[in-house]
């Protein structure tokens, strides 16, 4: 999830950097900004919330759309709706911007839309994994990240608190 959250951080300086210009220095601030956000932080990292995996291929969707790069844009945003439905509102909104002619809209949505119908079909017999994967640990994703605990002195100290303070 970290590493999600560092992703949507890089693509974020590429949209600032389309659409303001090239500066470094508002690069790193804009991006230390976003890192050190306490509602980002706590959400995204320690609870376990997982709409940040759909939110690095909105992100990206958003900078290829900016970039004019309609198929990256298209494959983006299909697999950010397939993982999750909140990307296609913006989807929508987008193709509506930029697209025209009705073929043209019809085609990019059937094209949003795509990964999601083949997900659909391939589970379409069988268990549903978020029921195979809530059932088989038993606990939270909060609980997962701190199960792992080092000895200090007499008390036990979870790792992924230790190597949040040290970053």
């Amino acid at each position: 999830l970290v590493f999600c959250v560092c992703m949507i951080a890089g693509y974020m300086v590429k949209i600032y950097r389309l659409l303001v210009g090239q500066d470094q220095m508002r690069d790193n601030r804009i991006m230390l900004t976003f890192l050190t956000a306490p509602l980002l932080l706590y959400y995204s990292v320690l609870s376990g919330n997982y709409d940040v995996i759909e939110l690095v291929f909105m992100t990206a969707g958003v900078y290829y759309y900016l970039k004019n790069d309609r198929k990256r844009f298209l494959i983006f945003f299909s697999i950010a709706v397939s993982i999750k439905y909140i990307p296609f509102f913006a989807f929508v909104l987008l193709v509506l911007m930029k697209e025209k002619k009705i073929v043209r809209m019809l085609e990019d949505m059937a094209a949003g839309a795509a990964v999601t119908a083949v997900c659909h079909i391939l589970f379409l017999f069988g268990d549903k994994g978020d029921d195979v994967a809530l059932t088989s640990t038993g606990m939270s994703p909060i609980d997962m990240l701190l199960q792992l605990q080092l000895g200090v002195s007499n008390t036990r100290v979870a790792v992924f608190i230790v190597i949040y303070f040290l970053l």
